[in-house]
């Protein structure tokens, strides 16, 4: 019985890790393609990859990209 709780435990360790991984690998991805949006200078892409909160401070593309260009 000990032996099987331990092996459930130890699988929820590491489907727990699994799922971690792969939610910092997909923000990664989302913050590579912000980056990109922004050194292309293209406003609604960057502005697409913002956060909820981001865009209700900063309510149109191009209020975003004044705030990320002067601070």
């Amino acid at each position: 019985m000990r032996i099987a709780a331990l092996l459930v435990a130890i699988s929820i360790v590491f489907s727990s890790i699994s799922a971690f991984a792969g939610d910092v690998t997909a923000a990664q991805g989302v913050i590579r393609a912000q980056e990109q949006a922004f050194a292309r200078d293209d406003a609604a892409a960057a502005y697409s990859h913002a956060a909820p909160a981001i865009r209700e401070i900063f309510p149109a593309p191009d209020i975003f990209m004044s705030m990320v260009q002067n601070g």
